[in-house]
């Protein structure tokens, strides 16, 4: 049988460590500043403890006084306590205090790295998240902390918008930076992950003027340089027309020096009817978990506030943020996928309630849509009931532009028509069998159904493509 008594040990060992009785070594700290100080200590205590004090102090080295002048004196001491205690109080600590203990035990070798890293994980995330870069370069700079590595790597996988919004970014390495622009999943605005990546480029050329219209030749070719492997991956077809004339026109000087095909096909593309651009379009970022080729994040997030009716208060109307979005959009049905006769979108769909419809008109950027809380029937010239529908068109990229039309007669909400896809009211109808063929929006001569008119022409169009999306919350 043997006893155990660690607790008792660590009380006498610190004791003795605070009474500084028969010490044989000293360590100072931050030697030669205002800050130095000196701990008496004991020779094999460093030794029993330290992988790096073992080092100094093995075949019988005979050094009286250790230097560390990487770690200061507050947080030596705090480790120093530990080598006899067996303990170390991080819950009053600051994140980056925490971080200087991770650091200085990093440097002394103890085994108190990997208790450290979770604990400034689980209890400092968003002083990492809000320090990125910085959490970013230690992270890899010591093969030790692989946590942080990871926290790293969570975070650029699952909310890389977050490295964008960090204090730091502008130290975040252009490698990097080119792995996040790249991604379809960001969440965030196109238009402002331009303006930070503006912000990175212009703090690795401090001498440029904020205001681009006093750069000279040289500054631009410069900013075009430090910038030539990102600009690329912005995705600048996706702004609109505003936040074009807004955002991106005043820096036009560095677009024709670094992207001159791209900045004339972009004029075109803003300001002259059915004219290609002959450059790739990137489409636009769709957010997490979102399978759809019309919608993003942000579309998603808007709807979601009209279901849940935010816009109550139409003057102070406050969309869900796209990370606070409540529902899931579980895809039922893609016209390009499972085809576009109105018996594929029956079979499909029917007998599902909580549904969003969406459609891309052809040849322009515009999003129409319908929500109906109640299900799809394939019958003969039936209407559907419900008070909680609504319409919605999204008319190009400036989301200040969205339209929301709720039912107004209740007893025509939805049309169910054998050869009809999603139609609500008189409003906005898909006419089969080919429903990409014929869609009509705001019937004329007929009662208009919802409040609002979602286009000003009553006109015929075609769609590039349609999706039905069963709304679930999200548990």
């Amino acid at each position: 049988m043997s006893i155990q008594l660690y607790q008792t040990l660590g009380e006498d060992l610190l004791a003795s460590f605070n009474e500084k009785r028969y010490t044989d070594i000293t360590i100072t700290t931050e030697q030669g500043t205002p800050n130095a100080r000196t701990f008496p200590s004991h020779r094999y205590i460093l030794y029993s403890r330290s992988q790096y004090f073992r080092e100094l102090l093995s075949d019988g080295n005979d050094i009286e006084n250790i230097e560390l002048p990487d770690i200061s004196g507050e947080i030596f001491e705090e480790l120093l306590s530990y080598f006899y205690s067996g303990k170390v109080n991080l819950g009053h600590r600051s994140g980056s205090e925490v971080l200087d203990l991770l650091l200085g035990a990093e440097k002394l070798a103890l085994d108190l790295v990997n208790s450290i890293q979770s604990f400034i994980i689980e209890q400092h995330g968003n002083w990492l998240n809000e320090h990125f870069a910085h959490i970013y370069h230690v992270s890899n700079k010591y093969e030790t902390f692989e946590q942080l590595r990871a926290f790293c790597s969570h975070t650029v996988n699952n909310s890389p918008e977050v490295v964008f919004l960090a204090s730091d970014f502008t130290s975040l390495p252009e490698k990097l930076l080119r792995e996040i622009l790249v991604r379809d999943d960001i969440k965030i605005d196109e238009v402002e992950l331009w303006n930070y990546l503006l912000k990175w480029g212009l703090d690795k050329n401090p001498s440029l003027k904020s205001d681009p219209s006093l750069w000279s030749p040289d500054d631009v070719e410069s900013l075009a340089k430090t910038l030539q492997d990102c600009l690329p991956l912005v995705r600048f077809f996706q702004f609109s027309a505003k936040n074009y004339r807004n955002h991106l026109l005043p820096y036009k000087k560095l677009l024709k020096v670094s992207q001159a095909k791209v900045y004339v096909d972009l004029k075109n593309y803003f300001y002259m009817d059915n004219v290609r651009p002959t450059c790739k379009i990137l489409g636009p970022r769709r957010g997490p978990n979102i399978d759809s080729i019309i919608l993003t994040a942000k579309h998603t997030a808007y709807i979601a506030s009209w279901i849940d009716k935010k816009d109550k208060d139409s003057l102070h109307f406050k969309p869900y943020d796209i990370n606070e979005n409540p529902y899931e959009f579980r895809l039922l049905f893609r016209g390009k996928r499972d085809g576009f006769l109105a018996i594929n979108f029956h079979n499909k769909c029917d007998d599902i309630k909580n549904t969003v419809s969406v459609m891309k008109i052809k040849g322009s950027d515009e999003i129409l849509g319908g929500y109906n809380p109640i299900e799809w029937k394939r019958v003969d010239c039936v209407w559907g009931k419900t008070s909680d529908s609504f319409i919605f068109s999204f008319p190009s990229n400036d989301f200040q532009d969205a339209i929301l039309s709720r039912v107004n007669i209740v007893s025509k909400a939805v049309s169910w028509e054998l050869e009809y896809g999603p139609s609500f009211g008189n409003d906005l109808i898909m006419i089969g069998p080919n429903l990409q063929k014929r869609c009509l929006c705001n019937v004329s001569n007929l009662p208009q159904v919802y409040e609002r008119k979602l286009r000003n022409s009553s006109n015929e169009f075609e769609i590039v493509d349609y999706e039905v999306y069963q709304i679930r919350r999200k548990v």
